[in-house]
């Protein structure tokens, strides 16, 4: 009779596979794995991500997937330079479980979808974190008030100015963390619109001289507001 010695490696290789599948974990779809190369290719490959089908996208750097899904949740995008002057949030389409965006410090001047316009972001319907901190200007504005499933926007560190944008942020109404500090935003804050934001427990407005502040009121009693 013969015996076969079986390197230590493969056993264990074998008993994470068996273990990863007992526990229902499965690798990213296809789908969305094609989605993370075509916005890899848009910014010019700036993420390490493998053009090779055996490679499961959810080990991927800067990538998040929910284990018994293999679903993308979390994109984290932060500090990309390119030189793409707009951001086609169209590439963001194939990710419809993605629930943490992080845009922080990511180049670009603006955004566009020539095909929902400025309901693009209506489509990642379980978005609750957006960070554009540091990034943005008040071109990307009219785009927000369609991520009505939002509870957590950062916007620290732009370039925005003019009125508090109260137009466009009306309909995220499940927000509950709100950040403008570092703007150049004036004016009387709409405290009594923001309190249709019935969720709104944190309000960042720190560093912004220019704002009156107006928090005396006990409409926003609710609200830690920083200034």
């Amino acid at each position: 009779m013969l015996f076969f010695s079986i390197p230590q490696f493969f056993i264990t290789t074998w008993i994470i596979v068996v273990s990863l599948q007992r526990h229902g974990y499965k690798s990213c779809i296809e789908k969305e794995r094609k989605g993370l190369l075509e916005l890899n290719a848009y910014v010019n490959s700036r993420y390490d991500w493998p053009n090779d089908t055996n490679s499961d996208c959810c080990e991927w750097e800067r990538v998040k997937c929910d284990l018994s899904s293999g679903r993308v949740i979390g994109l984290f995008l932060n500090d990309t330079y390119t030189d793409r002057p707009l951001l086609n949030l169209s590439l963001f389409y194939p990710f419809g479980e993605l629930r943490t965006l992080n845009l922080y410090n990511f180049e670009c001047t603006g955004w566009f979808d020539d095909i929902h316009g400025y309901k693009s972001l209506g489509r990642l319907k379980k978005l609750e974190i957006l960070d554009l901190g540091n990034m943005v200007n008040n071109s990307v504005l009219p785009f927000l008030n369609a991520a009505s499933s939002l509870k957590t926007l950062i916007l620290h560190g732009n370039y925005m100015e003019g009125p508090f944008p109260m137009k466009e942020l009306k309909d995220l109404r499940n927000l509950e963390l709100l950040d403008l500090s570092g703007n150049f935003l004036i004016g009387p804050v709409p405290d009594k619109d923001l309190a249709d934001l019935h969720k709104l427990q944190a309000l960042d407005l720190s560093v912004i001289t220019r704002f009156y502040k107006l928090f005396e009121s006990k409409i926003l009693k609710h609200c830690i507001v920083v200034v």
